[in-house]
């Protein structure tokens, strides 16, 4: 008789071995933590009733029928409870990484819903004792509603696993199906093969894999550190949505470090001093970060405090003869943030109002999440616009003083939204710049200016060339002289018809790369311009390593020409030199008529302006040379 509640009393030894190694362990706090406990006391409870009906149905059930039925109902909601649970903790593990959070947890609700209504039944329909020599009451509507249910969830849960298999942690994944599929085959074998039930014991078993596998607390703490791992966090951000509890971070940046930051650059006093935070969450949340987490506000500013007056001050060893530089960050955490993913993106944006070069500490300014948030909408209407070809070109002329006329054109890029509107350039370029897009924003543009040109056949109408701007991070790129030429082959763009334009930026970020790109334009017959020369960091220098053919003198050399005599000493003296050096010279930002005809009288060769016109799309800039230079 007693073999009959090995299978029972097993499992209630592995569910006891869980519950002694999660109590001694660093607790962390995920969202499906609370699901998780109760799926073993769902467990435990189960083994329990089970060993308790059998004995009543054994010995009780001729003195008090009532009492061993309800027991035996009892046992049987377990089954389909502890296949929901199963379920809801698969669930809750996609709230985060799944976009549309609203919907899963409207689903959450509504299988709970099934789950109550599958309780009534189990509770009050017909439950028939099968007669003979067993002692189970394994016959009844009850009985059947019960089975039923727990095989919808266990089905449920493994098509729920597969189906999101892309956003599950893999050892989370592997666990969960071998855990179902234990179930299954335990259903199967009791049926059957054995007499006494061992499903449950196949439950507890399989409780124990998932918390050893993935649930385990020590498979998220850095063994050298003691803080928890990039992994904890991935999981521990997917609750940073939920709208009961608000989080509160502080981020310190290791700039310059290597990737271990705990092999580099802690020692012994610096743990110690991280680790007086004992009521924080403290993550290594990657990328050389550290990030402190707790709902207490007050908590985590105290913690700010001490940091900040006390952190800047440990002098690292250099890394790489590079300085450690330390940069803190504190901020609410948004509700907006659904995962780690999201976190990581406001942080890095946050980042970009830091000044990295030395080691500070500051508050997140209160707008920063609104700020995102446009950006990623503005983000998204530039990939669209890329998409959808809604990327357009505008051109502003350029007057020729020599032979009167317009005979070149600056190429603008403008963004049209799907209503018709125009984003300006000033809005969606640094962002562009940022996110790497104006790499295929400059190619569409150019594209477009070759295929503009060849078509109406611009030199008919007087234009010699065209000008295009070229971005940073497009003079970074090395095969942008071999696309652009094989664009301009493409259409039957003549070389002599085109000049780019590089500002002095891009220069600076790779000299090598951008002379070597501009040779090979060269090479083929384009020309170059220097743009916005008279701002940021103009030197003489630039205009020696080079091979640039046109200067464009900034608008605000062009404004401080009238308002100030020095400078208009400086741009005239400039005008001389540049002359003597066989460069050609563009004024931008002409508005008046004095301002042409005194800019004229010291035979600047090129001016642009809203003088002249403002920047216009391609059939106005047609127009516009039928109408003034024929």
């Amino acid at each position: 008789m007693i073999l009959e509640y090995i299978p029972s009393i097993g499992g209630v030894i592995l569910m006891l071995i869980v519950i002694i190694s999660m109590l001694s362990s660093k607790r962390i706090n995920f969202l499906s933590k609370k699901v998780f406990i109760g799926i073993i006391a769902c467990t435990l409870l189960s083994l329990g009733l089970q060993m308790l009906s059998k004995y009543f149905l054994a010995n009780l059930y001729q003195d008090v029928p009532e009492l061993c039925i309800l027991m035996w109902r009892f046992y049987l909601l377990t089954l389909p409870l502890e296949g929901f649970l199963a379920w809801l903790y698969v669930s809750i593990e996609l709230v985060g990484v799944k976009k549309n959070v609203n919907r899963r947890l409207a689903l959450n609700f509504t299988m709970a819903g099934v789950m109550l209504v599958i309780g009534v039944l189990v509770m009050t329909l017909p439950l028939i004792r099968q007669s003979g020599p067993a002692t189970f009451m394994s016959n009844g509507p009850a009985m059947l509603v019960a089975s039923i249910a727990s095989i919808f969830y266990v089905f449920l849960t493994i098509t729920t696993t597969l189906i999101n298999h892309k956003y599950i942690i893999l050892s989370c994944f592997v666990t969960i199906l071998i855990w179902m599929i234990m179930w299954i085959i335990a259903a199967l074998l009791q049926t059957l093969v054995f007499k006494s039930v061992i499903i449950n014991f196949v439950m507890a078993t399989g409780v124990m894999i998932l918390y050893f596998k993935f649930e385990m607390s020590d498979i998220y703490i850095d063994r050298e550190s003691g803080f928890f791992n990039p992994s904890a966090f991935k999981r521990f951000a997917t609750q940073f949505s939920n709208p009961k509890k608000q989080f509160y971070a502080i981020n310190i940046r290791f700039t310059n470090a290597q990737n271990d930051i705990f092999s580099t650059l802690f020692d012994k006093r610096v743990l110690i001093f991280l680790l007086r935070f004992k009521k924080l969450q403290i993550f290594d949340s990657g990328n050389n970060d550290l990030l402190f987490l707790s709902d207490e506000e007050q908590k985590i500013k105290e913690a700010y405090e001490i940091i900040q007056a006390q952190l800047e001050n440990i002098i690292f060893e250099k890394v790489n003869n590079k300085e450690i530089i330390l940069s803190g960050l504190y901020m609410p955490v948004y509700k907006g943030i659904n995962n780690s993913y999201e976190f990581q993106e406001v942080l890095n944006y946050a980042y970009s109002d830091v000044n990295l070069t030395k080691s500070c500490f500051s508050y997140v300014r209160p707008t920063i999440m609104q700020d995102f948030r446009q950006e990623k909408l503005l983000v998204e209407e530039i990939i669209n616009s890329l998409r959808e070809d809604r990327i357009c070109v505008y051109y502003q002329p350029i007057y020729s003083v020599k032979e009167k006329k317009f005979v070149s054109a600056e190429a603008l890029v403008r963004i049209k939204r799907r209503d018709g509107s125009i984003i300006p350039p000033g809005k969606f370029i640094p962002i562009a710049e940022s996110n790497g897009l104006v790499v295929d924003i400059g190619k569409r543009v150019f594209m477009k200016t070759c295929q503009f040109f060849t078509k109406y056949n611009l030199e008919e109408l007087g234009v010699h060339y065209v000008e295009v701007n070229l971005s940073v991070k497009q003079c970074l790129s090395k095969s942008l002289a071999k696309d652009f030429i094989s664009i301009m082959k493409t259409y039957g763009m003549k070389s002599e018809n085109l000049n780019l334009e590089i500002t002095e930026s891009a220069s600076i970020e790779s000299e090598k790369i951008l002379i070597d790109t501009m040779n090979e334009f060269i090479k083929y017959g384009v020309s170059f311009s220097l743009d916005d020369f008279g701002t940021g960091n103009s030197n003489l220098n630039y205009l020696v390593s080079l091979p640039v053919k046109i200067i464009k003198f900034d608008n605000s050399m062009t404004t401080a020409y009238f308002e100030n005599e020095k400078a208009k000493l400086v741009l005239s003296r400039m005008k001389k030199l540049f002359h003597m050096m066989d460069l050609k010279i563009v004024t931008e930002g002409i508005e008046s008529q004095e301002q042409f005809e005194e800019l004229a009288s010291i035979n600047i060769d090129y001016m642009q302006g809203y003088y002249f016109s403002k920047p216009i799309d391609e059939m106005s800039y047609l127009a516009f040379l039928k109408e003034h230079n024929l």
